[in-house]
């Protein structure tokens, strides 16, 4: 079968890379032909450049914040514009682009390239199916303030499979945007999302699946041809972090003490720590593999930090984002790992993982997710695909 995925390829963020390149080699895996299709739409386009338009991209801003007070607004809009300018002077975007297009020219099948829903639309490229997801592609947020229908699906010839896997909305929705979801996934074949909520699900008037994330579709082994050769020559924890928050720096120095070594910071920008740190930039996803592989402990707040220290069981700790905690709640507590959750009550870093019943669990996962995914390939409508109450559970649940 030939399929084409359509997910945030192109982002200077690892977790994004890794799980279409997870999804990618899955698929190929299963016997499938597979494909990226190339989707850039300006408004990732300027996020996510060597060199940012400066006006531009605190036009983003000024745009997400338009509910926030005039001050408040004018004040995150102009800090933004602030930072792109750093970014600009300091280079490290042309670090980052260089690394990211050496990882996606080696790792990933693209079609030609599409910047508009219209261009899609007007020229699809011709597949058996089309994959929307994962990652956080039903966020407003990080699609120009509102749906981009192109993440729906809303292209292409009307015989072609439309499912979606494991698609994120990454954050709580207005009543407006929800309204706006049940009419959009009226076009699908088969709905997935990687987070239970029920007003989501509800939202969307479909029977939708839960399935995991496609980087845990894939054990270490699948890796090993996507990871770098870089391995530091002292112990280290590595710390990966997309904000910088007084849990998350407690969580390192709680790391420091037990291993009693060094810290690699490969966090993007954001994270900043006291002490002696090393810190590393301008790299790619096969590097990130490789640190996460060699390193004693890891200290995230990324959801794909804390996936990949799973599937290189790794000893970790997740610090639960401001923003975006669920999903590695979710994923944690399926898994029986909510002791690795800092702050929680049952939280600590002194009791091993029994990696052993981990893998148990995610092998159940694994095999819900892949028979999803198989029978809407197949042909099966979403509400014709069998469920199962392991990919429900959670903390909340």
């Amino acid at each position: 079968m030939k399929i084409g995925i359509i997910t945030f390829h192109f982002v200077f963020n690892q977790g994004a890379v890794l799980q279409c390149c997870a999804m990618q080699k899955f698929l190929e895996s299963k016997g499938h032909e597979a494909y990226v299709i190339d989707y850039r739409p300006k408004y990732h386009t300027v996020m996510h450049a060597a060199w940012r338009d400066p006006l531009v991209y605190s036009g983003v801003f000024w745009k997400k914040f338009k509910e926030r007070k005039a001050t408040t607004r004018s004040y995150l809009t102009a800090r933004s514009f602030l930072r792109c300018m750093y970014w600009n002077l300091s280079g490290i975007d042309r670090k980052n682009q260089k690394a990211f297009l050496a990882f996606d020219r080696k790792n990933l099948r693209l079609t030609e390239e599409y910047r508009t829903l219209e261009e899609l639309q007007s020229a699809p490229p011709a597949f058996d199916a089309y994959i929307s997801g994962s990652d956080q592609v039903w966020n407003p947020d990080l699609t120009n303030q509102e749906f981009d229908k192109a993440y729906f699906l809303d292209f292409g010839a009307p015989e072609t499979r439309r499912i979606t896997y494991a698609v994120s909305m990454g954050k709580t929705h207005t009543p407006e945007t929800l309204l706006q979801l049940k009419e959009l996934c009226k076009g699908l074949d088969a709905v997935s999302i990687r987070e239970y909520s029920r007003e989501d699900i509800d939202a969307t008037g479909r029977d939708v699946h839960i399935c995991i994330d496609p980087t845990l579709l894939l054990c270490e082994e699948q890796y090993a041809d996507v990871e770098d050769d870089f391995v530091p020559e002292q112990p280290y924890i590595f710390v990966y972090g997309f904000e910088t928050n007084p849990s998350l720096i407690k969580a390192v120095q709680e790391a420091v003490r037990k291993y009693n070594c060094r810290v690699i910071n490969g966090s993007p920008k954001w994270l900043k720590l006291k002490g002696s740190v090393d810190v590393v930039s301008g790299y790619g996803p096969d590097r990130f593999l490789s640190l996460i592989k060699n390193a004693e402990c890891v200290v995230t707040n990324s959801f794909h930090g804390t996936a990949f220290s799973i599937i290189y069981k790794k000893d970790f700790i997740t610090v639960t984002h401001s923003t975006r905690g669920k999903r590695m709640t979710d994923l944690l507590c399926k898994l029986g790992l909510s002791h690795r959750l800092y702050g929680r009550d049952d939280y600590s870093l002194e009791r091993p993982i029994d990696y052993d019943a981990v893998d148990k669990v995610l092998d159940v996962l694994r095999c819900h997710s892949a028979e999803y995914l198989e029978l809407a390939l197949a042909g099966k409508k979403g509400e014709e695909i069998p469920h199962h109450p392991e990919d429900e559970t959670g903390c909340d649940k």
